[in-house]
């Protein structure tokens, strides 16, 4: 990274008819070489491997494990005192340990019993929940079969060409429970949706400058959403839960996530490490811990491949996928929903390619379900030639030429489609 380029730092969240967002007249010079910027991948860890061992890698010293001569002598007297102890044991001694065993027997059975009968009647609830949402899930998998789309990678096991259909259809089924509250807004006394637009137009800074996984952002704004349903929070630590959003989905996405000092920097040190990890333990109490998700990105990647898309139609699909973060009025369609739509926008406008029965069978989607979620995606593309526009984190980043420059395309020669 240059030396004295500016990187975006606290967030101030005004009123709602402030357009105030963060800008590089806020920002900070980043000339530290040991910035948040400039962080060397740290195995936290170690290496994680099954290969066995060496008896020079155990804290750099040479160990022997083999047993001496004593060791052995003084393992056969104590086998044998015990072996003698057993064998005397007064038969009042036997039978009552023999109760004991009965006793601690019964009670373990008991709790076999009361565990299967709290997870039949966990099963039977979440099978009365699954029933509104089996109508979207996959109609049939011998239809997938006509339409096969994993015939050149069944040699490549990271493709799972086996489980990929049953996977995405379970993602289908579960999707629903990892939605926000579509209205949860309405509840939140002190914040509103405009702060919430900054505050994740924010992140795509720093989800782009920390090189991040696209998974990781995706999650990200999924743990803020769900966190904002359930729970209260003034402006004044709405940032704060950005930011742990983005430590909590590091974590769980990233090989070498950010460290918590990292995101104290990025701040400007408004939170400090102890306020950061004590909110990473409040929302993963109150979204008890449920962070594997079905998001829009699971599904993209899957329609697009249904789709035959070319490289610059993935982009697009991502691009358009991507501004649909910030918008508030986005999350009440289901993850699948606006995948399908962004894959079908993008067909329209610069895809060169149809809603095909292939496509169609895949995602489960008539291009009739898809027209009122890709007209207001659309909507949102256009807006995105406001000369006013201040959130433009996810067009900039979209302008690099590793992402195809696909921000770049000229709205203006399409027509709502």
């Amino acid at each position: 990274m240059q030396r004295g380029r500016k990187v975006p730092v606290q967030v101030v969240f005004q009123d709602e008819n402030c357009c105030s967002s963060y800008t590089s007249d806020t920002s900070i010079p980043c000339n530290n070489r040991n910035s948040a910027f400039s962080i060397a991948p740290k195995r936290a860890l170690g290496d994680i491997t099954n290969v066995a061992k060496s008896e020079k890698s155990i804290v750099g010293k040479k160990v022997s494990f083999k047993v001496g001569q004593q060791g052995k002598e003084d393992f056969a007297v104590v086998e044998k005192q015990a072996l003698e102890t057993s064998r005397n044991s007064s038969s009042s001694q036997r039978k009552k340990t023999t109760q004991v065993c009965s006793q601690s027997s019964q009670f373990v059975s008991k709790l076999d019993q009361d565990f299967l009968k709290k997870s039949n009647r966990v099963a039977k609830k979440i099978l009365e929940q699954s029933k509104d949402n089996l109508n979207v899930t996959i109609d049939s998998f011998a239809d997938l079969a006509l339409h096969d789309i994993d015939s050149s990678d069944r040699h490549d096991p990271q493709q799972v060409v086996a489980y990929v259909n049953r996977i995405i259809a379970n993602h289908r089924r579960i999707e629903r429970k990892f939605m926000p509250d579509p209205h949860y807004m309405t509840e939140q006394p002190d914040i509103n949706e405009r702060m919430r637009a900054i505050l994740i137009d924010w992140l795509v800074d720093v989800h782009l400058k920390f090189k991040l996984l696209p998974e990781t952002l995706y999650l990200t704004v999924n743990l803020i959403d769900r966190f904002l349903s359930l729970q209260h929070i003034t402006r004044q630590k709405l940032q704060l839960v950005g930011v742990t959003a983005m430590l909590i989905a590091s974590k769980y996405e990233e090989i070498y996530p950010p460290e918590v000092q990292d995101f104290e920097y990025i701040t400007d040190k408004a939170y400090n490490k102890e306020e950061i990890l004590s909110m990473e333990a409040i929302m993963l109490n109150v979204l008890k811990f449920d962070l594997t998700i079905a998001s829009s990105l699971n599904f993209l990647t899957r329609f697009l491949k249904a789709a035959d898309a070319d490289k610059q139609s993935m982009l697009f699909a991502n691009y358009l996928l991507e501004l649909c973060l910030s918008h508030y009025k986005m999350i009440k369609y289901e993850p699948s929903r606006l995948a399908a739509s962004a894959v079908y926008l993008t067909g329209k406008l610069v895809g060169r390619f149809e809603w095909s029965d292939k496509t169609r069978t895949h995602s489960n989607y008539a291009a009739a379900d898809l027209k009122t979620c890709s007209e207001e995606m659309f909507s949102i593309l256009r807006s995105q030639n406001d000369p006013h526009l201040h959130l433009t984190a996810v067009k900039r980043k979209y302008s690099l030429q590793k992402f195809g420059e696909v921000s770049k395309i000229s709205i203006d020669l399409f027509e709502t489609p």
